[in-house]
Parts: C-alpha cells; structure tokens; sequence
C-alpha cells in the first residue's frame, strides 16, 4: 500500500509539473529594445576604415568602457573622423608599411575607445591613455584634437606610440637586464614632484620625461614615443641638450632600436621618418611658418608637465 501511495503521488506530481510547462502564458511586449541601431555615415566610415584590421573604434559613451572612478566626458561626434582619419594615416599605416600587413594586424589593439575629456586623478595628475592588456587603449582629451597642428598630432600619438610599445614589450620581451642597468637605483616613485623645467633632474639621469622615471617599462615606452614625435634631427638635438646625459639616453636608444629590428623587423629610424613624412603632408601649416619644434608637452606656464599618460599640474 506504501508503494502504491509513494507511485500516485509522484504520477499526479509529474502531470501537474508537464501541465506547467506547457502552458503558456503571454507575458506581454519586451520592454528592451533589441532592435539594431541604424548606422550614421561616421560610423559606416569607421567600419569600412578599420574593420579591416579587426579594430572596433567606440565614441559613443559606455559607462562600462571608462573608468568609473573618475568624472569622464563624451567625446564630440565633430572630433572623431579627424582623428581616425590620422590615426590610419600616420600610425596604422605607417607600422603597416614598416612591419608589415601580419605585425599590424597581430597585434592592433581590437578596441579603441575615445573620451572627450581627461581622468584627473586624485595625486593631481590627469591620464591622457591607457592600455589594457594588448586589447583597448582609452584615449582621453579628444575633444582638444586638431588636425592642422603638428604639434597638437604628435601629443595624441606619442600616447599612441606608448601604449603600443606596452603591447609590444607584454607580446616579447625587450633585454630588460642591460636597459635597467643603465639607470639602476634612479627610478622613483615620486616622480610626478620632478618638473619638466629642471631637465639635469631627469634627462642628466638618462630619462626622456620625468614619467619615465616611474619604472623600466615606462622608461622604455618613453623612449619610443619620443622617438616617433620628433624627425631624427630633433631627437638628436634633444637628448644632447645641455644638461642631458646623451651617453645614457644613447644606450636606451641603442636597444631600442635592436629590439625593432631583431624582434619586429622594422627599422625604427625608417618607422620615425616615416611618421615625420605623413604629419607634414596632413598639417596645413605652411612648413616654414611652423617653428623648429614645439614639443607636444609643453604647456604655456612652467607649472605643468605632461607626459605620454600623465599630467601633472603644480600649485
């Protein structure tokens, strides 16, 4: 009779159970927009541009995409073609050129995502970019971008040129015991209290910026970027400045350059004066009327730095 008992109970479970599943209820219409948005020109433009190379190009604001601890800024919608525009011309192509259509293609980052505005940070300073490892790169203060300035490009791509070189170095390692040696026990933690006006204090140690003072990664991604903001001239005339220790900053660069060439396959040299060619064709300041050089980090008061990333701005 137990067995019985147990053997009704289950067959009149299972039929309401079955009597539940098949009975459909109308939960009436989703409130979730699951329709595709339409394409505008900017962004049909940007898929035909960099799709590819399997890039995604984000301006449109995504809480999840910033950083949420800090009080960010879209981008304007006016600012983005300009700066993709050059961002194929004198970056994409010009490693594509000199690497090849494999390297650029490797090892592009797949997301690239653009804020109006920078992140301040709480220790005063304000970051200009980020990568994430090898896949995005943020870049912030779009909104300030414009196209007719050497100047104004070489300060948006010298954060390009670094957060690549990050890419490059976390892909294959440089010779990092021989680059640390040659400026062992100077890397400092306090390096945002270093001005830019005091050049004996960073370049007389053998470092580009005082941001590359804040380990050897940095260091070596500096160098790169400085390299590729300014022609060979302008290189060799700012780390022979008086004041520089040209030895140190020529073994940086001495590895540097072996590193492209024996890791990469790309002449750095070739890759700068490549970069310096396609800037001036963009810029339509009349060559002669520019000055010999503006360094793309060099604000109006003294009181501030910048650096590929970074910002700092003393009281």
């Amino acid at each position: 009779m137990i067995k019985m008992k147990n053997l009704l109970f289950v067959f009149i479970a299972l039929t309401v159970l079955l009597t539940g599943c098949n009975k459909e209820e109308d939960l009436g219409e989703s409130r979730l927009d699951t329709t595709t948005p339409p394409l505008s020109e900017l962004d049909q433009w940007l898929r035909n541009t960099f799709l590819p190379y399997n890039l995604e190009v984000k301006y449109k604001w995504d809480d999840f995409e910033g950083d949420m601890k800090k009080n960010l800024i879209p981008t304007e919608e006016d600012k983005v073609k300009p700066l993709m525009d050059v961002m194929d011309k004198v970056w994409i192509k010009c490693y594509e050129e000199e690497g090849g259509d494999d390297f650029i293609k490797s090892y592009i980052p797949k997301l690239i995502y653009l804020l109006g505005g920078a992140g301040v940070n709480p220790e005063g300073t304000i970051t200009q970019g980020t990568a994430e490892a090898g896949r995005k790169i943020v870049l912030y203060e779009v909104n300030k971008f414009d196209a007719t300035e050497a100047a104004r490009i070489n300060r948006f791509f010298h954060v390009m040129h670094h957060e690549f070189a990050h890419i490059l170095h976390q892909t294959t390692l440089y010779e990092v015991i021989g680059y640390e040696a040659i400026s062992k026990g100077k890397y400092r933690s306090d390096w945002s209290n270093v001005r830019e006006a005091n050049v004996e204090e960073y370049l007389g140690e053998g470092f580009v910026s005082p941001y590359s003072m804040s380990s050897r990664d940095e260091d070596f991604a500096e160098i790169i970027a400085y390299m590729l903001t300014r022609t060979r001239q302008e290189w060799d005339d700012f780390i022979s400045q008086e004041g520089a220790n040209t030895e140190k900053l020529k073994a940086k660069e001495a590895i540097v350059v072996d590193y492209f060439r024996n890791t990469w396959g790309i002449e750095l040299f070739d890759l700068q004066a490549l970069i310096a060619e396609k800037i001036e064709e963009i810029t339509t300041v009349v060559p002669e009327e520019q000055p010999k050089y503006i360094s793309p980090f060099k604000l109006q008061s003294d009181c501030a730095q910048l650096c590929s990333c970074q910002e700092v701005v003393h009281d």
